[in-house]
């Protein structure tokens, strides 16, 4: 399958009940905040090639009733393409003097005619900082799942079978869990949300049903992301939210993720592939798509190319460019300019043989460049024991 690479500024729709008890889309009002953190996402369709690039804005308003903040995420209609591009993903906050146009029914957000814009950072640095990528892709995360009963349409797997196929709590054998822990060795590893409740519902083994009334079938997806999240309220305390929604909905996508963040979205059974939850959850740990060439998602060595249709693999981890970036391995990375790649010899071996390794031994020698066409990365793509299902370059470097 094929992903398409899309930066998104999504809006979360909010619903008030007609006279019939049924539920209906807000019509276009003017957001009373006047700034919105910008951020990014990737989208996954079964048969483009393309790849480009969306903003989308996020924030919360005060729901009415209950009192609970509504999460909003609405895609940009009038933002400039290179705006967008010079934003970080979750760090750069967008100001308008006018406040944004928020169009519930479309999850679109537009900067008034007129509006004073600028852009700062959440903090002083231009990006995110070392301590910020560290804590991202080390440790112990939480993951919450939400599955949805819609008036129409369900997710297909129930709550048991979700919670074993991503977390394995029923001992699946590969997915998200097993994969993440197996490939970072045990520096990166996801569990299921340890609580019993969140925003009212119960949660078992880490995931949550919402029920609506709304109906799925030709639906955007952004409308049912929009009524899951706040139904399942939000981040709450999980480090991750992964939403599986049900059948149905509009368009021919797979699953997408926003960078540098915590929410991801499935297309029902996508939720359940490992090759998807890996792809997503990288994209939230601030990874890009892998690609060749014009294609931006053809690389087949690693999880941030295509993803597939299969339950139990492919047993795959990343390619070199991607492991360096997540930094697992630090001992085991040269640069060229360093005074061991001067001397010529640099004796590599894979992920996979981190046991194994020599005192020298490398895994990744990064070849910095000083054009534009960015640097080079070389590794062993050992194919074995978690790297087993790697299907590009196997056992070459």
């Amino acid at each position: 399958m094929i992903f398409k690479n899309a930066v998104l500024v999504a809006l979360m729709s909010s619903f008030s009940a007609n006279a019939r008890g049924e539920r209906s889309l807000r019509s276009s009002r003017h957001l009373v905040k006047q700034e919105c953190t910008i951020v990014k996402a990737t989208i996954e369709y079964e048969n483009e090639l393309d790849d480009e690039t969306e903003c989308y804005c996020e924030t919360y308003e005060k729901g009415t009733g209950n009192g609970k903040e509504k999460h909003i995420l609405a895609k940009f209609s009038n933002f400039d393409k290179e705006d967008c591009k010079r934003a970080v993903s979750a760090e750069t906050i967008l100001e308008s003097s006018a406040g944004f146009e928020i169009d519930f029914s479309t999850n679109t957000a537009k900067i008034p005619p007129g509006a004073f814009v600028s852009q700062r950072m959440k903090s002083k640095s231009k990006g995110i900082k070392s301590e910020a990528r560290r804590s991202l892709v080390e440790g112990d995360k939480s993951v919450l799942i939400v599955r949805g009963i819609f008036a129409d349409a369900s997710t297909t797997s129930d709550a048991t079978k979700l919670s074993d196929e991503i977390l394995g709590t029923q001992n699946d054998q590969v997915n998200l869990a097993t994969q993440y822990s197996a490939c970072s060795y045990n520096q990166l590893n996801f569990y299921a949300l340890n609580e019993n409740i969140v925003n009212g519902l119960n949660v078992a083994d880490g995931v949550v049903t919402v029920n609506s009334g709304l109906s799925v079938s030709g639906v955007d997806n952004s409308v049912i992301r929009t009524e899951m999240t706040n139904l399942a309220g939000g981040k709450g305390n999980a480090d991750y939210v992964m939403l599986c929604l049900p059948p149905g909905t509009s368009g021919g996508w797979i699953a997408y993720a926003y960078i540098n963040h915590w929410l991801s979205v499935y297309n029902d059974r996508w939720c359940e592939y490992p090759s998807a939850q890996m792809h997503e959850l990288g994209h939230n740990l601030n990874l890009a798509h892998s690609g060749e060439g014009s294609v931006a998602y053809a690389d087949q060595s690693g999880m941030m190319g295509y993803s597939y249709s299969q339950d139990e693999g492919p047993n795959m981890c990343f390619n070199g460019p991607k492991t360096y970036q997540l930094n697992w391995f630090p001992g085991y990375h040269v640069d060229i300019g360093n005074s061991l790649a001067q001397n010529g010899k640099v004796s590599l071996i894979g992920f996979v043989d981190d046991g194994a390794a020599l005192l020298n031994d490398k895994m990744i020698i990064k070849l910095s460049s000083a054009t534009s066409l960015g640097d080079y990365y070389v590794h062993f793509n050992r194919r074995a024991g978690f790297n087993t299902g790697t299907i590009e370059g196997a056992d070459q470097v």
